[in-house]
């Protein structure tokens, strides 16, 4: 084993990205892909910062093979944590506090003791030991029976309950989210900017030609987010299982989502007050605390989509739990052309339950049903390639009903709840969501300089663009005063610049990326 395995593996062991270890170490992420796959060597001062990460000795780092030793590699000098214990009266042992913070041990964790005449005694969690019979038993069912094919599962092998497997990344599915969020991003300029009606944050007259926009992405893409979510649902419980699951979605989506609120939603909160009188008696008489509390709930923008994709994650464990043995995505995966159109049904038939009244972008019906559809279905590799083989008749479809319903209902309220649960705009938003992620199946399933670059940064993104670019435009509005097509032009210039920049200073700060980027 060599020193690029060593590093492979000890990122893997500690759960890091590459962007995590470059951050760390002052590299590139790139610089850290070449030392893995053994194109370069780190240079000695890199090695000693990867050791220092890695709680490993430099000559570990370098020399180490595990398949020698027969053991992990061990911890540099002074980096051991389970220093010392003690042993009850009655044959307990004791773990140091550390310890167990660091290993991650709880109350209720089930640990195995391993005994050695020769060696000593060792502790390990049993689900750390489950896993790795498992890949022992993979690796052996693997040798015997030749490699899995694509047919398999999602990401190119057999997805078994209760398994957890390292799967291929599908790039397709990062592009097709990459493109969604920047799409998303692109909207919000000309719905701030709407002459239809719909509710909005700054009170300025725009183009209504321009609102076209708002008719020809509106119905799909938020549906289609979900379906994506869906899918990447799958992926992550496999190798996460229940539990590691919903951990990760309470750090990356509930915290975020809450605490995008109170740090940046009064700001759009604040401006829609600019134009909008949210308090008849005056806005001094109401405590500041209070009016803090309702400029951020008023202005929670995109965070809404993560308030329901986490109810979606909680209520997919619960299902999961009802049906251990997945029958329903062995019967997903089934699908074929005919129940691909027919699906069109039940799509429309949700748009009918379960949307809150008075803000109706809680519409969990249809949300929830896109998103375990995505689960179910089209996580698996037969759906994908159906719509793969399909896509050029299902984007036909979808252009002339996209092109019909736009014209029927140009000047209206695309938003109100009685728009959204008419036939003509649920059959668009079905066709353009499976056509749109057939179509990135079959032609952009690589990894780009465009996915490269938004992958790590569309979450960010998508959250924190919404209360900059109403600063933007009320600035541009009450300052500038600039109006026309020089408003859409300037904003969306200042908002692709001043974007990555405020994403940048968020994500390097610690507490702070944490609480908003859930990193």
């Amino acid at each position: 084993m060599g020193l690029s395995e060593n590093l492979w593996r000890l990122r893997k062991l500690h759960k890091l990205s590459q962007e995590k270890v470059a951050d760390e170490v002052g590299v590139s992420r790139q610089a850290v892909a070449k030392w893995e796959n053994g194109e370069t060597t780190p240079e000695i001062n890199s090695c000693i910062a990867l050791a220092r990460l890695y709680g490993v000795s430099l000559d570990d780092l370098v020399n180490y093979n595990e398949a020698a030793a027969c053991r992990p590699a061990r911890p540099a000098p002074g980096q051991a944590h389970l220093r010392r214990g003690d042993r009850g009266g009655k044959g307990q042992i004791v773990i140091p506090k550390k310890a167990r913070d660091v290993f991650a041990i709880t109350p209720g964790d089930q640990l195995m003791v391993l005994g050695d005449e020769g060696q000593g005694l060792a502790l390990i969690k049993e689900e750390a030991m489950v896993e790795l019979l498992r890949k022992v038993q993979s690796a052996t069912e693997e040798a015997t029976e030749g490699p899995r094919t694509l047919a398999d599962g999602p990401r190119g092998r057999r997805e078994i309950p209760g398994r957890r497997t390292q799967m291929k990344r599908k790039y397709f599915i990062d592009n097709l989210r990459c493109a969604i969020v920047v799409t998303v991003i692109v909207y919000h300029l000309f719905y701030e900017l709407n002459s239809v009606g719909v509710i909005r944050n700054v009170a300025i007259a725009g183009i209504p030609q321009l609102d076209l926009v708002l008719y020809v992405t509106y119905p799909w893409f938020m549906v289609a987010m979900f379906l994506l979510a869906g899918i990447s649902a799958r992926y992550s419980i496999a190798q996460r299982g229940n539990r590691g699951f919903l951990k990760e979605r309470v750090r990356r989506v509930l915290v975020p989502s809450i605490a995008g609120v109170f740090f940046y939603g009064w700001i759009t909160g604040y401006v829609t007050s600019r134009y909008v009188n949210m308090f008849p008696d005056g806005a001094e008489k109401v405590p500041v605390m209070v009016r803090y509390l309702i400029y951020g709930l008023s202005g929670i923008g995109p965070l809404w989509f993560l308030h329901v994709l986490f109810v979606a994650s909680v209520l997919l464990v619960l299902l999961r739990k009802l049906d251990p043995q997945d029958k329903l995505g062995q019967l997903g995966r089934r699908i074929n052309w005919q129940v691909l159109v027919l699906l069109v049904l039940p799509a429309w038939g949700s748009s009918f339950l379960l949307v809150t009244p008075f803000i109706s972008v809680y519409r969990f019906g249809i949300y929830l049903f896109y998103f375990f559809l995505g689960y179910e279905v089209f996580a698996w590799e037969e759906a994908q390639n159906l719509l793969a083989r399909y896509h050029q008749q299902l984007l036909m479809v979808a252009i002339p009903l996209g092109a019909l319903y736009t014209l029927r209902t140009f000047g209206q309220n695309y938003a109100e709840p009685d728009s959204l649960t008419r036939p003509l705009v649920n059959a668009f938003a079905w066709f353009a969501t499976v056509g749109l992620m057939g179509s990135f199946r079959s032609r952009h399933d690589h990894e780009t300089a465009f996915s490269r670059y938004m992958r790590p940064r569309s979450f960010g993104f998508f959250v924190l663009h919404m209360p900059l670019l109403t600063a933007i435009l009320y600035g541009l509005d009450q300052g500038a005063h600039v109006s026309g097509a020089a408003l859409y032009l300037l904003a969306a210039v200042i908002l692709a610049v001043t974007l990555p920049l405020v994403y940048e200073g968020v994500h390097r700060i610690p507490g702070i990326r944490r609480l908003l980027l859930g990193e």
